[in-house]
């Protein structure tokens, strides 16, 4: 309001632009902190927090696309956690609907990337620390949990004298792996461990 009881009054379309431009300003910084959200995302529930909290900043809601009112919902997929697909809505011809319209597709596109990332690294986490033999973890994991080893705690060392010749040689390569995995969870089944291989007939066992 205006201190002066004299002034006119702004007409109502210049009100209407004060108010959009306003929204849009906001929408801005929302999809700026919804952009870092997925910079800093860990995991896929990361990033589908991080979609939740752009669409209610931008005036929206999430809601499943089995909702009697999805119909109405923008046709983007916002489930990035899996589950069922869940979709954005807004009331129709509204601010929050045009700015849902203008910035959820590039802020889909982006999170999809997010979670592909994601899971890329994840990947590569596995193949770092797994040894593609057996598919027990690999002496790097072995070093960082020997690196906390604790007064009271046991590590066991086994040798499998001659493992590979008591098994033919190719094309065998698989039943050596699957036996050398299925041995080292046998050693270990009724004590709480952590099961690694040192080189391609060591098994160590960390409890």
């Amino acid at each position: 309001m205006t201190n002066n009881p004299g002034a006119p009054c702004p007409p109502s379309g210049a009100l209407e632009v004060v108010e959009l431009g306003a929204s849009r300003a906001g929408s801005d910084r929302a999809l700026v902190e919804a952009g870092r959200d997925l910079l800093w995302a860990d995991t896929e529930e990361d990033v589908q927090g991080a979609a939740d909290r752009l669409v209610r900043r931008l005036g929206g809601r999430l809601v499943p696309a089995a909702d009697p009112q999805a119909h109405q919902a923008l046709p983007i997929d916002l489930a990035f956690a899996g589950g069922p697909p869940l979709l954005a809505l807004a009331p129709p011809a509204s601010v929050a609907r045009m700015l849902l319209e203008r910035d959820l597709p590039a802020f889909a596109e982006d999170a999809k990337r997010a979670v592909s990332l994601l899971s890329q690294r994840g990947r590569l986490t596995q193949d770092a620390t797994a040894d593609p033999l057996t598919g027990l973890a690999n002496r790097r994991i072995l070093n960082r949990l020997l690196a906390r080893v604790h007064p009271g705690d046991v590590v066991v060392m086994f040798d499998l004298d001659f493992f590979k010749l008591a098994i033919k040689p190719q094309p065998a390569l698989l039943l050596v792996s699957s036996s050398m995995s299925c041995w080292a969870c046998a050693a270990t089944s009724r004590i709480s461990a952590i099961r690694a291989r040192t080189c391609r007939s060591l098994p160590i066992h960390s409890l």
